[in-house]
């Protein structure tokens, strides 16, 4: 059996939209016919152009935002200390690029990277928050109605109690101190290798992290 010229068209869906394409085989120019292994590929080979389609146009940056919960890391490679490229201000919206559990891709100013999926706060295009991972678990429990309930819930009931009542220790992650004692007024960073020391400034008082682990504080002088 052989094939005259054909119009093949595909349809394809994803996040972006729906689309349409078309593609015409028209015979050689000594009018040579196709033969079923010939259309054969010609099939395949559409079916991947629609694949690749579908990838290209479904997690692009017009269609999610992430809004930053506090300062929070741009890294060059997912992960890797070495490879920050610059650190966020809280509440600041980025464009996202991909969507993993645990990191999201995403444009800040001309740079792109990677920030910890935890860090931040996924929306669609309708403003609709994305639940990812571990923060999908979280939404599913019930939420507290006051502070304390929602340290408690997130801490254990010990830790919980004494972050409500504003204290700090050493060994504490970064996190646990902001919801101690809130934003600080400034974040002074220094890198050493892969080390990455953080100072928070304060109104009174300044914390020194160690990768984001609590190791000193005292008085603003």
């Amino acid at each position: 059996m052989t094939h005259h010229s054909s119009w093949y068209s595909f349809c394809f869906i994803s996040g972006a939209g729906v689309g349409i394409f078309s593609l015409y085989i028209s015979p050689g120019p000594d009018n040579q016919k196709f033969t079923d292994m010939e259309s054969k590929r010609i099939f395949r080979t559409l079916v991947l152009i629609s694949m690749a389609l579908i990838v290209t146009s479904g997690l692009s940056a017009q269609y999610y935002k992430a809004t930053t919960k506090s300062v929070t890391r741009l890294y060059g490679d997912k992960g890797n200390a070495s490879s920050v490229i610059t650190y966020i201000k809280a509440d600041t919206t980025l464009d996202v690029l991909v969507v993993e559990e645990d990191y999201l891709k995403v444009i800040y100013g001309e740079s792109e990277g990677w920030i910890a999926t935890e860090k931040a706060t996924l929306r669609n295009t309708e403003g609709e928050i994305l639940q990812v991972g571990e923060q999908a678990e979280q939404a599913i429990q019930q939420q507290p109605v006051d502070r304390k309930e929602m340290l408690v819930n997130k801490y254990g009931s010990k830790t919980g109690k004494a972050i409500y009542d504003h204290k700090i220790w050493k060994g504490m992650k970064n996190d646990m101190v902001f919801d101690s004692w809130g934003k600080p007024l400034r974040v002074d960073r220094i890198i050493k290798g892969s080390n990455i020391q953080e100072r928070w400034i304060y109104t009174e008082s300044y914390v020194i992290f160690d990768d984001d682990i609590l190791v000193e504080w005292g008085p603003v002088r």
